[in-house]
């Protein structure tokens, strides 16, 4: 026999194909081995076992040092282990060369992780080698892995630094993809639909960091003025209300019209834009999903009534009439500021606010929301930068940040990371792209630098991938 040095590399994708920017740089990692299966003859010199620790720089390069012979014996370990459903190849083998199963380490840091470096810990994980055609074929899989098509399965694993758990998404095999090469990416939280459970329940709302939804209602649009513009300056998230609290929003900002005889949200300047999800919509979304996930609590701001057609006083009687019936609201009358509620006290309830007097009724769960720092049941510091510019709406909030921010003030401060659009600007949805793309870095960077946090981080475009970072700073 030969010993060979078989190389496997792990890396993560190219975004494109043009920069070819990749989307997380990989720091380094470590992959201790807790079992392997060797064809026989192919290691006599004992290189490899149990408790092995191999280690990986920027280059991603793992090495095993062994010969190549492929066997069924090997391939009967694999499966014995690994479900086809498992595995990238969404099949078994029929021979390897060798097989390891291995606890693995990897460091991952860009894409929407920003700056910060997240050690991610992937348990039980198999890898192998075995022969297509002419190739050493790597195989990869694993007991927490899930086969989702195209050569990949998702991976659970654990942030280490947060303690949450995370997916990721691993290729071996399909089109574009070396024979030798793990592609790691798609970070993103596992538990987005329940994060508040790891929160200690003694902490209150000002202690905690939330991921706002802007016009929370737009996942979806309706009577658009013109059409297809309107629906480019209007709609600011790819989901419904439903979606958004899946990827993680527990702050909701809803703008409240009565169209066409039902209330709806809407986005509008006068009678350009269009309406959006239908009020009875959101908050049957809230009430499903408050009754799956009873660890959790939801901020709704109601607010912007419409009043250009005159019909605030009737939208704002049918809006109360409404949340009379919606049964998980919280309610207190003794509540004097609810900044300072405790999450043991609204766990599985919505707390609902209103930037208006009228039906206002604390007993009844009707909440006083005053902008700014004092005032209401509930005061936000909420002063957006009111520019399609990402570096102004940058230094904008990053004074505000500076001036504002600091978890366990009397009020919250809302960190408004939104572009405005305009005739002439892209979508919203593709400002948001934009916009939240520079979010991971700049909450990492200057959370530390500033030593504070901000209470609500207010987005469009609200999914996982960029919540996960939002709801990091609990943890970190």
């Amino acid at each position: 026999m030969i010993y060979r040095d078989n190389d496997v590399t792990i890396i993560s994708p190219y975004i494109d194909h043009t920069s070819f920017r990749r989307e997380y740089k990989i720091v380094g990692g470590t992959c201790r081995v807790t079992g392997l299966s060797i064809t026989g003859g192919q290691d006599p010199k004992r290189y490899n076992f149990i408790g092995q620790v191999k280690t990986f720089g920027e280059n991603g390069r793992l090495r095993f040092r062994v010969g190549r012979k492929g066997s069924g014996a090997v391939a009967s370990w694999w499966k014995s282990r690994v479900a086809a459903s498992q595995c990238t190849f969404n099949h078994t083998p029929g021979k390897l060369n060798f097989a390891f199963n291995v606890d693995m380490v990897v460091k991952l840091t860009g894409g929407n992780l920003g700056s910060r470096v997240a050690s991610v810990r992937l348990d039980d994980l198999y890898i192998g080698q075995g022969r297509a055609a002419s190739s050493n074929n790597w195989w990869f899989g694993g007991r927490h892995c899930t086969h989702i098509g195209g050569g990949k399965v998702r991976v659970e694993g654990l942030d280490v630094a947060t303690n949450l758990k995370v997916y990721v998404d691993v290729k071996r095999g399909g089109s574009g993809n070396p024979v030798n090469h793990y592609e790691f990416s798609n970070y993103r939280l596992a538990e987005s639909e329940s994060w508040m459970k790891r929160i200690d329940s003694a902490k209150t709302l000002n202690q905690i960091v939330l991921p706002g939804s802007h016009n929370a209602g737009m996942g979806e649009t309706r009577n658009c003025n013109p059409n297809g513009l309107g629906q480019a300056l209007s709609r600011n998230h790819k989901y419904t209300v439903r979606g958004q609290l899946n990827h993680g929003a527990r702050y909701l900002e809803l703008r409240v019209d009565y169209d066409k005889d039902r209330l709806v949200t809407y986005h509008r300047e006068g009678a350009r834009g269009c309406s959006g999800q239908f009020i009875d919509s959101v908050l049957a979304d809230v009430n499903s999903f408050l009754s799956a996930y009873p660890s959790e609590t939801v901020i709704l701001k109601f607010s912007h009534i419409r009043g250009d057609l005159g019909k605030q006083v009737t939208t704002k009687r049918l809006l109360d009439e409404q949340i009379g019936r919606f049964s998980k609201r919280f309610q207190s009358a003794s509540v004097a500021n609810l900044a300072h509620m405790k999450l043991q006290d609204v766990r599985g309830k919505a707390i609902m606010v209103f930037d208006y007097s009228e039906h206002y009724s604390p007993m009844s769960g009707r909440y006083r929301f005053m902008d700014g720092t004092r005032g209401g049941q509930l005061a936000v510091y909420d002063e957006y930068a009111n520019t399609s510019t990402l570096s102004t709406m940058t230094r904008d909030q990053l004074k505000k940040w500076q001036v504002y921010a600091g978890l366990g003030k009397n009020y919250l401060f809302l960190l408004s990371w939104t572009l405005t659009p305009g005739l002439t600007t892209p979508s919203i949805l593709d400002m948001a792209k934009q916009a939240n793309a520079a979010l991971p870095s700049a909450l990492d960077r200057y959370s530390k630098e500033y030593r504070s946090k901000p209470n609500i981080v207010f987005i469009d475009g609200l999914d996982r991938a960029v919540t996960s970072s939002i709801i990091a700073l609990n943890f970190l």
